[in-house]
This record gives C-alpha cells, sequence and structure tokens, in this order.
C-alpha cells in the first residue's frame, strides 16, 4: 500500500475546513472486497476548534495518479510520490515546504487483527510513505496532512509472477534422520546463514550497560555464531529427541529434568513449542533454518520483491477442528508420487522424506521494499511496576522481593533487553546458559545473556502487551530499564521506569514462657519479706526462621509488672547480654532459648500478688514487633502465716446442746487477708495418742479428777501432741 499526500492550500477548500488545512483523525483503510480499490473509514473526529471532519474521497480520487507517480502496476517502481492537490494550489516552494511539514506529522501503519484487537506490524513515518507485507488486511494514517490516494497492491497479482528458486533451508542435521531428511551440507548452511544474518553491533541484552542501540560495540559474524554455539548442544539435543523418537508422536514429545536438591521432584516441558519459541531469537531462527539474507537480489530502491517459502509438514487431523482440517484439503498429500509430483524439488535435492504421509503442502509469502525499511522501533512503554512482596529466601540481612514489569508497544515476535540499575549495580535480568540469572553481587557467567522473548500476558487486553519478572529487587528503589529488538537485529532505545522502595518487614512477636520459684526458707523460718525468682524463657528464632523481608533480632524489651505496682521495663541486647539473662543452645531445628531471671516482688508471710510479664523484638534497623501475649502468674509466699496471738488460758464451753456439740469464744487478733484454721481434739484422742510410748505421762493425766483438774494435765504435757492428733 501507497499513501499519497496533497499540498496544503492557504485558505479553506471547503465550508467548516480550518484555514491550516491540517486534520485530526484516523483513517482506517481496508481494500474492498474483490476490488484493488481500497475501502477508506473514517473515524468521528476528535473535537476542537483545529480539527473537522474531512469528507470521503471518492474512489476517483482515491486512485488517482499524479502525473510524477508511476503506475503502481509496475513491479520494479514501487516508490511512493507526493500528489498535488487541485488547481488552486499555491506557488511551489510553498507546496513543497507544505509537503514537507506534513511529511513529519503522519504516520502510515500496517495492522493486523488479533485475539487482543488490531496489531501494528510495520509503519513508516517518512516518504515514501510505502508498506510492504503479505496479508495486508489493512492500514491506518495517523496524525495530521492531506491525503490525496491511496494505492494498494491486490494479493492476486502474485499469480501473474514466476518464482524462481532462490535456497533450500535445512534444519541442522549431520545426518538423515527417522523424521528428517536433511541436505548434504546442512550444518555449514547453518552457519553460513547465521553468519550472514549477524548484527554489526551488539545486541541490547549483551550491551546493556549503553545509552543506545547506536552505541553498543561494534559486532559480526563471529559473535553471532559463539551466541549460537553456547545454545548448540541443547537446540542439538532436542532436535534429536523430536527427530529420532518414535515413541510418541514429535508435539507429545517432552524434556524431563530432575530439580537439584527435592528428591522425587522434575519438571517437564514440551520439545517442540520450545525450539520454535527459540527460532525468534534472530541467531537461532537462522541457525534452524527459518531465514536467511538475500545477497543475490538485483533490484534498484523502491522496488518489491516478493518471496514464497514452501514447506512440507506432517497432517494430524486430529489436532484440528473439522472446519479447520478442511481448509487444508487441497494441500494433503496422501501418497509419496502424489508428494514427489506437487513439490518436485524435495526429490531434485534429496530431501524427500522416508516416513509415511499424509504430508501437508504449505507456503507462505513474504514481500519487501528495496531501500524503504520500516520505521525503526519505537520504545515501548512501561505500564505498572506491580510489588509481589518479599521471598523467603535468602535470610537476613540479604532479602529481595519479587516485581512484576509490566509494557506494551512491542512488535509481533519480539525479544527484550531488561537490566535493572540499584543499590548493587547494574545488573542483567537475562539468563546464561547453564546458570540462569547471575545472583547479584555475583561475578557474570562466561558466555553472554540470552534474549527475552516476549510472550503475551493471559490477562492481556490489547496487541503487544509484555510481562517480566524481577525476583532479585532489593529494599531500595530499583531503576529499569527496557527496550525491543525484530528478528531483524534492529533495537529501539531504552525506556526507564522507577519502582519506590519498600519498607521492611517487622519481627514476629515473641512467646514468653512463665516459671516462678519460691524462695529459700531457711532454720529458723524467716519472719520478714522474702523475694521468689522469675524464670522468662523466650524461643530466639534462627535467622532462616525470621519474616520475609527482616532483619537479625537485636533486642528484647520486657515489660514486668506487679500488683498494685509500676511497670518496670527492661531492654536486653543479643549481642552483650547482661547479667541475669544467658542462652540456651538447642541443636536445629530447634529454637535457641533466651533465659531471663528476674526477682520476684517481696511477699510477707503467706500474703499473694499478681505478675504480669509482655515483651517485643527489636532488629537491627529499629523495627518493633508486636507485644507477646501476656504471660500472667499468681504467687503466693509458701511460709505459713504467724500464729495469732490467742489467750492460752483454760477455756470453758458452753453446755453441750441436744446433739452434744459444745461451743468456745477465742479472741485473736488477725491480718487482713489471712486466712486461720482452727484444729480440736477430744480426750480420748489424746489419751490414746500417749499409749505406749508414754504411759507415765498418760497415767498422770487419768490420776486427776476429771474437768478443770484434768484439762490442766493436758496443758502440762502439750509438747508431748502433734498436728496428727488433732
Amino acid at each position: 500500500a501507497e499513501l499519497l499526500l496533497a499540498a496544503v492550500p492557504d485558505r479553506p477548500t471547503r465550508p467548516g475546513l480550518p484555514g491550516s488545512g491540517l486534520i485530526g483523525p484516523v483513517f482506517a483503510i481496508t481494500p474492498g472486497r474483490g476490488f484493488d480499490v481500497p475501502r477508506l473509514v473514517v473515524p468521528q473526529a476528535a473535537t476542537g476548534a483545529s480539527a473537522a471532519p474531512p469528507a470521503t474521497p471518492s474512489p476517483a480520487a482515491q486512485t488517482s495518479q499524479p502525473a510524477q507517480t508511476a503506475p503502481f502496476a509496475s513491479m520494479d517502481g514501487l516508490t511512493a510520490q507526493v500528489g498535488s492537490s487541485s488547481s488552486d494550489r499555491p506557488a511551489a516552494a510553498h507546496a513543497a515546504a507544505a509537503l514537507a511539514a506534513a511529511a513529519t506529522t503522519l504516520h502510515f501503519e500496517a495492522l493486523a487483527p488479533s485475539a487482543q484487537g488490531l496489531a501494528v506490524l510495520q509503519s513508516r513515518s517518512r516518504a515514501p510513505y510505502a508498506l510492504a507485507a503479505s496479508p495486508l488486511p489493512m492500514v491506518r494514517v495517523a496524525g495530521r496532512g492531506r491525503v490525496s490516494g491511496i494505492r494498494w497492491l491486490a494479493a492476486s497479482r502474485f499469480k501473474e509472477l514466476k518464482f524462481g528458486l532462490w535456497e533450500v533451508w535445512s534444519l541442522p542435521l549431520d545426518r538423515p534422520a527417522p523424521r528428517y531428511v536433511p541436505t548434504p551440507n546442512a550444518l555449514a548452511e547453518a552457519k553460513a546463514r547465521v553468519d550472514r544474518a549477524a548484527v554489526l553491533r551488539q545486541p541490547m541484552y549483551v550491551a546493556y550497560g549503553v545509552a543506545g542501540p547506536a552505541a553498543a560495540p561494534a559486532a559480526g559474524g563471529g559473535a553471532a555464531l559463539a551466541r549460537v554455539a553456547q545454545v548448540q548442544l541443547d537446540l542439538q539435543r532436542w532436535l534429536h529427541r523430536l527427530l529420532h523418537d518414535l515413541s510418541a508422536p514429535p508435539h507429545a514429545l517432552q524434556d524431563v529434568q530432575t530439580v537439584s536438591g527435592h528428591t522425587g521432584s522434575e519438571v517437564k516441558l514440551p520439545i517442540e513449542p520450545f525450539v520454535l519459541a527459540g527460532a525468534v531469537d534472530p541467531d537461532v531462527g537462522h541457525h534452524l533454518g527459518f531465514g536467511d539474507v538475500d545477497q543475490k537480489v538485483q533490484a534498484a530502491a523502491g522496488s518489491l520483491v516478493l518471496y514464497r517459502v514452501r514447506g512440507l509438514w506432517r497432517w494430524a487431523p486430529g489436532r484440528w477442528h473439522k472446519l479447520q482440517a478442511d481448509a487444508f484439503g487441497a494441500a494433503i498429500r496422501h501418497k509419496p508420487e502424489e508428494l514427489l509430483q506437487a513439490f518436485p524439488e524435495l526429490k531434485k535435492f534429496g530431501i524427500a522424506p522416508r516416513e509415511e504421509g499424509p504430508f501437508v503442502d504449505l507456503h507462505a509469502s513474504a514481500v519487501a521494499l528495496v531501500g524503504t525499511p520500516p520505521d525503526v522501533l519505537a520504545t515501548p512503554t512501561f505500564t505498572a511496576t506491580v510489588d509481589r512482596g518479599w521471598l523467603a529466601t535468602p535470610p537476613p540481612p540479604d532479602v529481595r522481593r519479587a516485581l512484576r514489569l509490566l509494557a506494551e508497544g512491542f512488535v509481533p515476535h519480539a525479544v527484550a533487553a531488561l537490566a535493572a540499575d540499584d543499590s548493587r549495580g547494574l545488573r542483567t535480568l537475562h539468563a546464561f546458559v547453564g546458570r540462569g540469572r547471575p545472583l547479584p553481587g555475583h561475578a557474570l557467567p562466561a558466555g553472554t545473556p540470552l534474549p527475552l522473548v516476549v510472550s503475551r500476558p493471559v490477562e492481556a487486553t490489547s496487541p503487544g502487551e509484555g510481562r517480566f519478572e524481577d525476583r532479585d529487587a532489593p529494599a531500595g528503589a530499583v531503576h529499569y530499564r527496557l527496550a525491543q529488538g525484530d528478528w531483524f537485529g534492529r533495537w529501539s532505545g531504552w525506556i526507564f521506569r522507577t519502582a519506590p522502595p519498600k519498607a521492611r518487614t517487622a519481627p514476629m512477636k515473641p512467646t514468653l514462657e512463665l516459671f516462678t520459684q519460691p524462695p529459700t526458707i531457711g532454720t529458723p523460718m524467716p519472719t520478714g519479706p522474702l523475694r521468689g525468682r522469675v524464670e522468662i524463657r523466650i524461643p530466639v528464632p534462627r535467622t532462616d526462621d525470621l519474616p520475609a523481608g527482616g532483619a537479625a533480632l537485636a533486642q528484647l524489651v520486657l515489660d514486668e509488672s506487679f500488683q498494685g505496682l509500676p511497670t518496670t521495663t527492661v531492654t536486653f541486647t543479643l549481642a552483650a547480654l547482661a547479667s541475669g539473662a544467658s542462652f540456651e543452645a538447642h541443636p536445629a531445628p530447634a529454637h535457641d532459648v533466651l533465659v531471663v531471671y528476674r526477682a520476684g516482688p517481696a511477699l510477707a508471710r503467706s500474703a499473694s500478688t499478681r505478675l504480669n510479664y509482655t515483651a517485643r523484638w527489636v532488629d537491627a534497623l529499629g523495627l518493633v514487633s508486636p507485644n507477646a501475649d501476656p504471660a500472667a502468674r499468681t504467687i503466693t509466699d509458701p511460709r505459713p502465716p504467724a500464729p495469732p496471738p490467742v489467750v492460752t488460758e483454760l477455756r470453758w464451753t458452753a453446755r453441750p446442746d441436744v446433739q452434744g456439740h459444745a461451743r468456745v469464744d477465742l479472741d485473736f487478733a488477725s491480718t487482713p487477708g489471712t486466712r486461720y484454721r482452727i484444729y480440736g481434739s477430744n480426750e480420748t484422742l489424746l489419751l490414746k495418742a500417749l499409749e505406749g510410748a508414754h504411759n507415765a505421762e498418760r497415767a498422770d493425766i487419768l490420776a486427776a479428777a476429771p474437768g478443770a483438774p484434768r484439762a490442766m494435765k493436758f496443758r502440762e504435757h502439750q509438747a508431748l501432741f502433734g498436728w496428727a492428733h488433732f
């Protein structure tokens, strides 16, 4: 498709058109069904004083060709020309200036439908405004200017051409396989393809520290071959499985790898899709035989060159819906003779398949305009940086977090270069062969990093979206740079975005275990207040058990409160414990224990009180944990209360009641909060206690007259009786 521009007049050419003659809507143009004349669709114009809806050109205006423009039907003269406007156009000098101004504001794009909407295949933002793609379902004109016509070359014209053989591409195999017959010199041909297609400067994912593509160091075929060599063993291993393993269809073959350090764990990946996806890398793609550089073409600038790539594939109808399978009917070859008759090059070059059919004979077209490349890749756009939280490993202090980067504006089948600059310096986010992504702060492995293939996120809502992950981001700000490259080795400039710093995680609250020990009571028993001992046990998390994003523990702050007294706060520094605290070591995975001994409150004989303890950790960053769940105990002095001063003279009871119970009044001073027990006995029990060892004293008591005289005798011998006799 070719866009024709018209000069911009000094005055309006129709009512409602501003004097500037510049318009702002986007034109979407699709070819008419069955015609070479395109159909022009003009969406609603943007509102504002400087924009007005243009009149839809008539078919004659769209296809009219200025005198100086060569007929579009000429295949070797496709050069877009700028057409002139109506007869009242300004002077030639002014027209040239106006056309130059318009040329800087127009954007001509080739579009194709995708699952997420229209995707841009290529674009031109300077003259000649010409695009070449197969198929080319729609073009779009954006910007400000005047369009005098659009010329279109229908795909049906391809039937008039006679194609000549250019090259035979083969997978890089040194000998035939059960599922594939390569060309005799397939390995040398693959090497030559990589060398011819080598970029002249290092890719941006290799030179990720430069300011832009033009600043990348010079490179060539040797660098491209070295990049292929580092992945060649894996490619050859996969190709060998695909082409030799007949235990399953190629699409069902999987590469199974064990996960080191995890017994019984493994990861599986389908081989065929990964080989095809790897071909998005230009070096690997040329090595596998999916493209080459045409150094033989003899055509002037502006010429249209068309290629048809033809290939033979296994036909597996079970993998297609019936309606889809029917569409391949004309291309299916069931018998070998039918295949060789339709595709004689297979026999000519000795690459006819050895397998039984059926096969499907498919082809694809590619077109190019000599000397008229599409625009250089636009810089992608970062749309979001999503913090996905701290990762569990490694433990503090080398914490890391996961960041997800969302971007848009990628061309189809793009590769990306992504790097990060943070407190540890500039680092690549690309993997190295056999090593994965290098760890921050570590030396880079040998070789060069691998490109990132831009894959569409499952939740994408528009074409050209990409998603990337950084699982080594530190706590501080991270400055990202992103560029995109295409299959021809061209690269955009960098786009930058900063992910803000993330607050570190506070420690988990401690757990307290509380044990009390009574005071030591000597002989004679002391009568003043005594203090017991309180033991507080706090498990100390090992470094591996600290919360993700946390820091090493530095202190324990202990709050101690006794009933009726102010709270006391004590701080214990783990690196230098004061007297009264110590570590109790335990083998992993059990935790070591911080043991703190505290003096209990001073308690009088048999007095009680309530203890309450709580604590919190403070880490090396000064972050404080929540308070521990309170640990509380009620403690009681183990000594019996002092005996009350009781009148010890002989006391008389009242007369016994009908049940034989008598009552006596005892008066003594009591201590608040102290309970008292009064023990009683009778004559029979006391006399029984004296039998045997104290018969003489027993006889003395019995010799006294009953009543008061005998009671006085019991008092004389009261030292002979103990608690068991009451």
